[in-house]
This record gives C-alpha cells, sequence and structure tokens, in this order.
C-alpha cells in the first residue's frame, strides 16, 4: 500500500473545528463577502473588517451563508471535474502504455 493511500484511508474528519476560537477570523472573508453583497464596495467591506480584527471586536456571524466560488456552500466540485477531465484528455494514455508495452515485448 502506497503511503497517500494510507493517509486517505486513515484520515477523520474533526467534528466542530470550525468552533475553536482559534479558527475565528477564517470567517473573515464571509463576513467581508456579506458586506459587499449588502452595498458596501470591497475595499471599505475589507477595510472595516481588518479593523474590527485589530482591535479584538470581529466576531463570527451567527448565521454563515456561503455563496462564493469555493466555500463551504459552492465547492464547484462539477466545474473542477469537468475541468479536470479536459486536462486528462490531454495526456496521451494510450501512447504511453502502448510505448511500455513495445519495451517489454
Amino acid at each position: 500500500m502506497e503511503l497517500t493511500t494510507f493517509a486517505i484511508e486513515n484520515m477523520t474528519v474533526k467534528k466542530d473545528l470550525m468552533k475553536n476560537p482559534l479558527y475565528q477570523l477564517a470567517f473573515s472573508v464571509e463576513e467581508v463577502n456579506s458586506r459587499v453583497l449588502a452595498g458596501v464596495p470591497f475595499r471599505e467591506a475589507y477595510k472595516q473588517v481588518g479593523q474590527e480584527i485589530e482591535k479584538g471586536n470581529f466576531e463570527v456571524p451567527a448565521a454563515i451563508h456561503h455563496t462564493h466560488e469555493g466555500s463551504l456552500g459552492n465547492l464547484c466540485n462539477q466545474e473542477i471535474d469537468h475541468k479536470m477531465q479536459r486536462i486528462m484528455e490531454q495526456f496521451a494514455f494510450d501512447k504511453m502504455q502502448t510505448a511500455i508495452q513495445n519495451l517489454l515485448t
């Protein structure tokens, strides 16, 4: 068994990890995004949240609505898979297999 397979098969998810105060600032992106969606210009929203963090006043929003690409509620897995398939199609795996077989015979 290769190391990668072993590592992935033995991974466990720590539930409620993001409730740990150590990860509180990870939600700052969501807060900036929320303010932008409410009409605050991005630079101003970014500055506001940054100042709240500096002063120790930043609080994790009570309800988080993940909307931006790559966030928990919008992982874009189908788009990623589609892009990966397009890239994989560019490789000539059949030629490689033929070349390997020719070397071995």
